[in-house]
């Protein structure tokens, strides 16, 4: 019987993360070069994808295109996008414990481009 350690899944979960880091540090550069020369380049990219990301699972969000789409939000509208007083609506729903990843970022993504944001 295969027997998976807690180091070793910590271990895979880390590698797993430092993949997801790098492409969506090469996503920002390629699919937001202003904001991604504004955050000073690859380093500071990363940092900001492992802040951001860190951020969404604070609110429950865990699946990879739903935290693609939260980093997009972030990028576009700032890393604390949801404590602007103009987007206090989006706290609301990420506090919203009763919603879903999904359904938290949807809400969020799709009343941000009603607003051209």
């Amino acid at each position: 019987m295969l027997v998976i350690r807690q180091q070793q899944m910590d271990a895979m979960n880390a590698r797993l993360m430092q993949r997801f880091e790098a492409a969506e540090t090469a996503r920002i550069a390629q699919d937001f070069p202003e904001q991604y020369a504004r955050l000073g380049g690859a380093d500071a990219a990363r940092r900001f994808v492992r802040d951001v990301v860190k951020r969404a699972t604070d609110y429950e969000i865990y699946a990879e295109p739903d935290l693609s789409t939260f980093i997009d939000i972030a990028v576009k509208n700032g890393k604390t996008f949801e404590e602007r007083d103009d987007l206090a609506w989006a706290a609301e729903i990420l506090r919203d414990r009763s919603l879903g990843g999904d359904t938290k970022v949807g809400l969020i993504a799709g009343r941000l481009e009603l607003q051209g944001m």
